[in-house]
């Protein structure tokens, strides 16, 4: 794959973007690729959480590169996806905090937590368990 070759030329993201805007790559290969480079010193674990948050910050294309970049098996990636055992949305948004009295960061800090909680097990996506969460 192209954007993985690219990803192994460089060793920040930074350099990464640079030289391919340079080279007038396409955005979404600009991105895709420093997005790869950013996890070069990052371990990662070869488990279904873990899994489904990069599947969930970078959707299956990404995140398959990313792995093999990595050298990590796609077995696991491969079941999850066949299972469809990912999160694709949220039960709760920011309105849902904003009625809350959340404010400002505070809407992020509150869904990132509840993306982590449901990460873990994706039954726990349900609008009055996550709103008990952060309450």
């Amino acid at each position: 794959d192209l954007e993985i070759r690219l990803a192994c030329l460089f060793i920040d993201e930074k350099d990464a973007k640079t030289l391919l805007k340079q080279w007038h790559c396409a955005n979404k290969r600009i991105n895709t690729v420093s997005t790869i480079v950013s996890y070069r010193n990052i371990s990662l674990m070869n488990d279904s959480y873990h899994i489904r948050k990069l599947i969930y910050n970078h959707g299956i294309d990404c995140t398959k590169k990313i792995l093999l970049f990595k050298n990590i098996d796609l077995t696991l990636l491969n079941q999850i996806i066949e299972n469809e055992d990912y999160l694709i949305e949220l039960a709760i948004s920011g309105n849902d905090c904003i009625q809350l009295g959340y404010q400002g960061k505070e809407i992020q800090q509150a869904l990132s937590k509840c993306v982590d909680y449901v990460l873990h097990d994706l039954n726990r996506n349900n609008k009055e368990e996550l709103i008990k969460l952060i309450k």
